[in-house]
């Protein structure tokens, strides 16, 4: 084997197969494996060891496999997880195992129904997947079957076309598209999955409801400037009417006094001429000359 194969070494058995993006479509074998030192076709590993154990008489199989992938991109693969099998992306992290659809429209990793004309996936146990990215996954399981830090960027679906599925275990999931589910008599155990749409959508729907609120706040706010405009006319309007009623009354009353001390002024005028003149008549000529020089 090659230099910078040689850490996996120890992991490399008839039973565990260890694949390189380095060399597409090719993986290499210890002589300890049936296949003695062959350079073969991933996919032709896939359907001659692991493939025949998806079926249900693989139910009580002896045989265990694991799949390990080094960091890359793998193209146009369809790894069908059966009974007793395991897929492990052997980066740091999810992103560092890409597995894309090529032109023949393989997506990778895929579980479907153990049973598919009878119980479904009712019995589709003790099998798992783990640390790896992909564009759709079909993870159809019962118990014993979990699933862990996978990145599905379009669909994850957990039924096989509506057929029954029962149970399953999904940690440190994150869908960006669509999860459907369709587990007529049970549920699937959650455990810090996230469902995730893309940050550009995000980000529009973000904008959008930030300019609602604008719009509606502005529209709040010339709603309080009208009514407070309406209502400072109506009091300018009450209180002008207000005072001119006030005025009128307080120049009808100035009209009435001053129509009264007129009256008053003329008869207190003429009561003096009168009385004098009385005076001049009767009282002056009764009293004799000295009165009338002091008169």
């Amino acid at each position: 084997m090659d230099s910078a194969e040689s850490p996996w070494k120890e992991l490399q058995s008839a039973n565990v197969f260890v694949f390189s993006a380095d060399q597409p479509m090719q993986v290499r074998q210890t002589p300890c494996s049936m296949l003695v030192s062959k350079v073969r076709d991933i996919q032709q590993v896939i359907d001659a060891e692991i493939a025949p154990l998806s079926e249900c008489p693989a139910h009580f199989s002896s045989e265990r496999k694991a799949l390990l992938f080094l960091p890359g991109v793998y193209s146009d693969l369809e790894i069908p997880i059966g009974y007793y099998c395991t897929v492990h992306g052997l980066g740091r992290r999810p992103e560092a195992v890409e597995f894309r659809p090529g032109r023949q429209h393989k997506a990778g990793p895929v579980c479907h129904a153990a049973d598919p004309g009878g119980a479904g996936a009712l019995d589709t146990f003790w099998r798992s997947a783990e640390n790896f990215m992909t564009q759709e996954l079909l993870w159809s399981v019962s118990q014993a079957a979990p699933l862990r830090s996978v990145v599905v960027k379009n669909k994850l679906l957990l039924h096989d076309q509506g057929q029954m599925a029962s149970g399953g275990f999904m940690a440190n999931c994150k869908v960006l598209l669509v999860v459907g589910s369709c587990s007529a008599n049970g549920s699937e155990l959650c455990r810090k999955c996230r469902k995730k749409k893309k940050k550009k959508k995000k980000k529009k729907k973000k904008k959008k409801k930030k300019k609602k609120k604008k719009k509606k706040k502005k529209k709040k706010k010339k709603k309080k400037k009208r009514s407070k405009e309406q209502r400072n006319a109506k009091g300018r309007s009450e209180g002008k009417r207000a005072r001119e009623q006030q005025r009128k009354e307080n120049t009808t009353k100035q009209n009435q006094k001053s129509k009264t001390s007129i009256k008053s002024g003329k008869k207190q005028s003429w009561e003096k001429k009168h009385m004098l003149e009385y005076a001049s008549r009767t009282v002056v000529p009764a009293l004799g000359s000295r009165w009338r020089r002091l008169w």
